[in-house]
C-alpha cells in the first residue's frame, strides 16, 4: 500500500456521554495520511466533541482513537493523557474562535510555539538571558521556522507588527501557521466560515503543500470544503 494511503487516525465505536446527554453515538471513521478528511454536520450534532475526545480534551465515555505516525509508532489516544497527546502523539489544534496573543507581534506568537523547544534550550531556567550557545542555536532555528510559515502565508512583512492588527482572515491563518511551528502529525482545524473567498483559498492551498510533506489536516464542520464524512 502507498504510504501517502495509510490510515494515520482511526476511530472506532467513539461515544461520549455527558450525564443523560449522549453527544456522540458509535462513531467510526478514517482519516489517511496526506489527505484533508472533514467532519460535516449541523450545529450540535457533536463535531467539536468529537475534535475534543481525539485531542484529549474529553476523555470519550468508550470507544479508541489509534494514531499512527508515519514511522509505525502508534498511540491510543483514549488512553493519553491531554499533554501527552499534543507532545508525544503530534497532535495540534486551531480552534473556531481566534486564540491568538494580540498584544505581541506575529512572529512572537510563533516563537510561543516553541516554547517547549526553548525551554529545554535554556535548561528549563534564565540561562537564556545570557545569551549561551545551545539557546542562541535554539532561538535562531526557532526565528527560522517562523520565518518559513510566515513567508508561505504571505504574513513574513507583518512580523513585526501586533497580531491584534491583523484583518480577521490572515489572523486565521497565522493560527494554522502556529500550530504548524510544533510539527504536528496531525492538525485539527475548527471551522471558519467567515472567512472571505480569497482568505479560504489561500488557506487550503497552503494545506496542500503541507500535504507533500506529510501531515494530515482535518477540517471541521465547514460545507464548502471538500472532504470525506466522519
Amino acid at each position: 500500500m502507498n504510504a501517502a494511503a495509510d490510515p494515520i487516525l482511526e476511530v472506532e465505536h467513539l461515544s461520549m456521554r455527558f450525564g443523560g446527554l449522549l453527544a456522540i453515538a458509535d462513531l467510526s471513521f478514517t482519516a489517511r495520511r496526506g489527505e484533508i478528511t472533514a467532519l460535516i454536520g449541523p450545529n450540535g450534532a457533536g463535531k467539536t466533541t468529537v475534535f475534543n475526545c481525539i485531542t484529549g480534551f474529553y476523555r470519550p465515555s468508550s470507544g479508541m482513537m489509534r494514531l499512527v505516525h508515519a514511522d509505525g509508532t502508534a498511540f491510543l489516544l483514549e488512553r493519553q493523557l491531554d499533554f501527552r497527546i499534543s507532545k508525544r502523539a503530534k497532535v495540534a489544534r486551531t480552534f473556531q474562535n481566534i486564540r491568538l496573543f494580540p498584544g505581541m507581534t506575529v512572529l512572537e506568537n510563533l516563537l510561543v510555539a516553541q516554547h517547549q523547544v526553548l525551554m529545554k534550550a535554556s535548561g528549563f531556567t534564565f540561562l537564556g538571558l545570557f545569551g549561551i550557545p545551545v539557546y542562541a542555536r535554539a532561538e535562531s532555528a526557532a526565528i527560522d521556522k517562523a520565518s518559513y510559515w510566515l513567508d508561505r502565508i504571505g504574513l513574513l512583512r507583518r512580523a513585526d507588527d501586533p497580531a491584534g492588527d491583523l484583518p480577521y482572515g490572515q489572523q486565521r491563518r497565522l493560527e494554522v501557521a502556529r500550530a504548524m511551528c510544533t510539527e504536528p502529525a496531525l492538525l485539527h482545524v475548527g471551522r471558519h466560515e467567515h472567512l472571505r473567498p480569497r482568505d479560504r483559498a489561500r488557506l487550503r492551498g497552503q494545506d496542500r503543500r503541507r500535504f507533500a510533506r506529510g501531515s494530515t489536516q482535518r477540517f471541521q464542520g465547514d460545507r464548502r470544503l471538500s472532504g470525506r464524512r466522519g
